[in-house]
């Protein structure tokens, strides 16, 4: 399986309580596959609150109801988080959304910020997830799929410069350089996030690539 090259390193994050999602921001796969993976090698975590990334998300963690109208019902058991990185890095709590007027909401105060990332997670992620990192107008598109599935990025249809990069920050504030040929407009990145949101699946205006094998070359 690709995460068994990685083994040594997984084993010391979830010894350092890096969570499966961090884990999976890493080696470019889900945090279902990542659990997955951890589970049929027997690699158990910590007891819970004893990581230091326990002790950074325990503070913005939360549940928070939105109130849901003006829309038609989406799936059940979609949730939503949003990490910004000005002046410092700060997560939102994490939101139940079901419609995508509540998705629109809880998006809003964020607008003007120049680097975002969201998470847009079914059932945890068990049953799909899409994660929007934005950087000024250019937005980084990844969806995940069920325990031990596919993961597809999205890339620019319309062509891009052969050898710009731009700078995506992840949830932890590390960077990671992206080839512009792997990354959408923001209002396509967001279209993205309803679509699954409406119907749990890829838009399929736009292009997907499942498992490339580099984000940093041209698609």
């Amino acid at each position: 399986m690709y995460l068994d090259g990685y083994r040594e390193k997984i084993v010391a994050w979830v010894q350092e309580g890096l969570s499966d999602r961090g884990i999976a921001e890493r080696v470019r796969v889900s945090p279902s596959t990542v659990r997955y993976w951890r589970e049929r090698n027997g690699i158990i975590r910590p007891p819970r609150g004893t990581g230091p990334e326990h002790r950074q998300w325990v503070a913005i963690e939360g549940r928070k109801e939105v109130d849901l109208h003006r829309d038609e019902p989406a799936p059940p058991g979609f949730s939503v988080q949003v990490v910004w990185f000005a002046p410092t890095r700060e997560g939102s709590p994490r939101h139940r959304v079901s419609t995508v007027a509540a998705l629109r909401r809880v998006l809003a105060p964020y607008a003007e910020h120049e680097r975002l990332v969201i998470y847009l997670d079914r059932d945890g992620g068990e049953s799909g997830s899409v994660w929007v990192h934005l950087t000024g107008d250019r937005a980084w598109v990844t969806h995940f799929t069920q325990l031990g599935g596919v993961d597809s990025y999205c890339r620019d249809l319309e062509g891009s410069p052969p050898d710009q990069k731009i700078g995506f920050l992840l949830s932890n504030g590390q960077q990671d350089d992206i080839h512009r040929s792997w990354t959408v407009t923001r209002a396509q990145g967001l279209r993205a996030l309803e679509y699954f949101l409406r119907h749990g699946g890829r838009d399929p205006s736009l292009g997907w690539v499942e498992q490339p094998p580099s984000l940093q070359e041209p698609a």
